[in-house]
C-alpha cells in the first residue's frame, strides 16, 4: 500500500496539471493531512516542497488533532460544503 504522502503528493500534482491545462492562474488546495505526530514534519515538507517547485497550485494545511474531533469537523464541513479538498483518513 502506497504511504499517504506519496498519495498526497501524486494529487496535489493531477491538479498541478490540470491547473496547467485550465490555464487559471493559482489554485488553492485545501489539505488536512492530519499527520502532527511523527509524520507531521515529513508531511510538511512533503508541501513546502511542492508548493516551492511550482506556481499554479498552493497548498493551504489544516492541521486537525487526531480522533472524534477529526471526523466530526470533517463530516459537518463536507456537509455544508465547507470541507477540505483532499483529507487523510484511517480505514479503521
Amino acid at each position: 500500500m502506497a504511504k499517504p504522502q506519496s498519495l498526497i503528493a501524486l494529487v496535489l500534482a493531477l491538479l498541478r496539471a490540470c491547473a496547467s491545462q485550465t490555464g487559471a492562474q493559482v489554485i488553492a488546495v485545501r489539505l488536512w493531512p492530519l499527520f502532527g505526530g511523527g509524520d507531521g514534519p515529513r508531511m510538511q515538507t512533503i508541501i513546502k516542497e511542492f508548493d516551492a517547485a511550482q506556481q499554479e497550485v498552493r497548498a493551504i494545511t489544516t492541521i486537525l488533532p487526531w480522533g472524534e474531533l477529526f471526523y466530526s469537523k470533517r463530516i459537518t464541513a463536507s456537509a455544508v460544503g465547507a470541507g477540505p479538498d483532499v483529507a487523510a483518513l484511517h480505514l479503521s
